[in-house]
């Protein structure tokens, strides 16, 4: 499950933060993540999730 977050964070998306117990839920088997980009019935937004790039690995590039 670690991994598969780490993926989600990788591609933009965030962790939304539970109003009910004040922001404090922390049951791992019902997380929920959004990204600005992820909308059911919009399928046109989804070329522009893209996976962040490295800061070393911007750096190398433009050298």
């Amino acid at each position: 499950m670690a991994s598969f977050v780490r993926q989600l964070n990788m591609y933009g998306f965030h962790k939304k933060v539970s109003v009910e117990l004040g922001g404090l839920k922390c049951d791992k088997d019902e997380m929920e993540f959004a990204h600005q980009f992820f909308h059911k019935a919009h399928p046109y937004l989804l070329e522009h999730i893209k996976r962040k790039v490295s800061i070393f690995i911007h750096a190398a590039m433009m050298q």
